[in-house]
């Protein structure tokens, strides 16, 4: 089974809806995982210069521009970029999963807050970045 990060890198990439609902609230310091906080970073770049998901091809190529990674790291990271396919995951169900993961323990999983609350709010002053 999948842990609620990788689910989250996922549908970064794969789900439009749940990317431009959720980014604006998700920071890579919620990532505990140190490949999955560049993975992240990486997504988020992308969001940010170009207004749309990022795709694993694209992943790949800026880890490898990265000067803060390894060899051992960079393996590491586009594993686990691969490892991200399109898995289709009903967007309710996502919403409700992480809605109720997020009534536990923060210290835990210091993710879940703030996705709960990117779907019980109105974002619209986000502007089109962040439209949905």
């Amino acid at each position: 089974m999948d842990k609620v990060e990788i689910l989250i890198l996922r549908n970064l990439i794969y789900n439009e809806e749940y990317l431009r609902k959720v980014v604006p609230f998700i920071k890579g310091d919620y990532f505990e995982d140190s490949n999955q906080k560049i993975v992240f970073e990486e997504i988020l770049n992308f969001v940010n210069e170009y207004n749309q998901p990022a795709t694993k091809e694209v992943l790949c190529i800026e880890v490898e521009k990265r000067q803060d990674i390894n060899d051992t790291s960079f393996q590491e990271i586009t594993k686990l970029i691969s490892y991200l396919e399109d898995v289709p995951t009903d967007f309710d169900w996502l919403v409700d999963k992480l809605s109720e993961l997020k009534s536990e323990d923060t210290e835990k999983k210091p993710i879940l807050p703030c996705i709960g609350h990117a779907f019980e709010e109105d974002h619209s002053d986000y502007g089109d970045a962040f439209e949905y």
